[in-house]
């Protein structure tokens, strides 16, 4: 019996040292995509002759909401029950029937007063709902990079990103996004 506690021990401590290592490769591996591929979009003055690094927006909103993709398109894996704040809410994790590509922003605040706003090819993996009492009031959507070469070649990066999604007033839209590697703490006044 002791050796199978030293081997799950050993295993867990091995498991957390990936996630960092994972999770500092895929810090390196945006911050090479947002280098390489800064882009004028839209109606937004992007200058890129500043030497300080720009700062990443944790929160945006999008008052129309922000594409989710549909329930339809969507397989449920499992449910289970987890704590937010001291609230018990459902975590649904769901895999979609179909490869899912996206084109997403990155969103940054370069010196307090410019909006870059970076474009990038990414692959929906894992999507996630919060819920509480049977109300739907988040999604945490996992995107992994993709880049396609000049010969049409796809290749799929190893690094994740995340977003979370929320509906904060309980209309059914998913006007705020989080771009962040954690979930939120707090829940919607609505939703309490």
């Amino acid at each position: 019996m002791k050796n199978v506690s030293k081997t799950t021990l050993f295993a867990t401590k091995y498991l957390e040292k990936m996630k960092v290592i994972i999770l500092i490769v895929s810090v390196i591996f945006n911050i090479l995509l947002i280098s390489a591929h800064s882009v004028k979009s839209q109606d937004l003055t992007i200058k890129s002759t500043k030497k300080t690094e720009p700062l990443r927006l944790p929160k945006i909103l999008n008052k129309k909401g922000w594409e989710i993709p549909q329930k339809h398109e969507l397989e449920l894996i499992s449910k289970m029950q987890i704590q937010i704040s001291g609230n018990p809410v459902y975590k649904c994790a769901y895999k979609t029937k179909n490869i899912t590509e996206i084109k997403l922003d990155d969103y940054f605040l370069e010196d307090n007063e410019n909006l870059i706003v970076n474009p990038h090819n990414y692959e929906i993996r894992e999507i996630y709902s919060y819920e509480k009492t049977g109300r739907l009031f988040a999604y945490e959507i996992n995107y992994v990079p993709y880049v396609v070469d000049e010969k049409g070649i796809r290749t799929v990066a190893l690094a994740k990103t995340k977003r979370y999604y929320f509906d904060e007033d309980g209309d059914g839209t998913f006007e705020t996004m989080y771009q962040s590697q954690y979930l939120p703490e707090n829940l919607p006044q609505w939703i309490k």
